[in-house]
């Protein structure tokens, strides 16, 4: 089971590796054909994606019986409709490349969610964090010298998050001193603690679709778009393939934001394919 191009046991100690190859010898191995994760139409359109884009299946792969949605939004309703189902639903916001991931984890900041990453915490975020937590405590000496345009925008949003996430843990714990309360807040903004192996249980997380293989959420963003000057990523049939997999409930493909960004999939044959997949439903 998994996908066609991946070793389930790839990540394992080779000792395990030799457990499970001489289980694979002795035993009867079994092929699923059916997804227990994805929903019948967005395994549908997975497949389609694949044979148009030169990728054929080898099988097919059946999704389960539930009916997914798919939509196509654009970045801010993304945004929108991350915030609305906040600790409702497990969200995975995924990109073709690294260049989208700090602008969306800041993005996500401002508005009060503190993001998740699937492999680990982007530097620049960690710097900035660290940076935020020295300015508050007020030995920020110089932390923003030399610390302009985007990164000083970056900077202030994090300062605002953990401004905003005291003010709530004090209403919370209201006979904690006030030192004690910054403690939770830097706990919360940790970046040890903001990966997948710490807390696979968070909201929401942003990474690129490459550290998404295995996993799954409820529902699925796919920034279909790349910075103008980057060249497109390779295979491109495997990663939107793996990104539409990973959803449980529903996909959203999220179209470029404007000046600046490129579109990274023909949303025109996507749009196609969708259509296609819900009049074969």
């Amino acid at each position: 089971a998994g996908d066609l191009d991946q070793a389930i046991y790839s990540g394992l100690h080779p000792i395990a590796v030799e457990v499970f190859e001489e289980a694979l010898r002795v035993g009867e191995v079994v092929r699923l054909e059916r997804s227990r994760r994805v929903p019948g139409n967005i395994a549908l359109f997975a497949q389609a994606w694949l044979r148009v884009s030169g990728s054929r299946p080898q099988r097919r792969w059946l999704g389960t019986e539930a009916f997914g949605s798919i939509r196509f939004v654009d970045y801010t309703s993304m945004l929108r409709e991350v915030d609305s189902v906040y600790n409702k639903l497990k969200v995975f916001i995924l990109s073709p490349t690294n260049r989208t991931i700090v602008p969306t984890a800041i993005n996500l900041m401002r508005l009060g969610i503190i993001p998740h990453f699937l492999k680990g915490v982007p530097t620049q975020v960690a710097v900035l964090i660290d940076a935020a937590r020295e300015l508050l405590a007020g030995s920020g000496v110089g932390v923003l010298d030399g610390v302009g345009g985007v990164e000083a925008e970056y900077l202030r949003a994090i300062v605002d998050l953990a401004r905003a996430r005291f003010k709530s843990l004090r209403v919370l714990y209201p006979d904690k001193p006030e030192a004690e309360v910054w403690g939770l807040v830097w706990g919360e903004l940790d970046p040890a603690g903001l990966v997948y192996d710490s807390d696979p249980n968070a909201p929401v997380f942003v990474d690129t679709i490459h550290t998404a293989k295995g996993l799954e959420a409820d529902l699925v963003f796919v920034l279909n778009f790349l910075d103008e000057r980057e060249r497109d990523p390779e295979p491109t049939p495997n990663l939107m393939y793996v990104a539409l997999t990973r959803a449980r409930a529903g996909v959203r493909i999220v179209l470029p934001p404007g000046p600046g960004w490129k579109p990274w999939v023909d949303t025109i044959l996507l749009r196609r394919l969708v259509q296609g997949v819900v009049a074969n439903a």
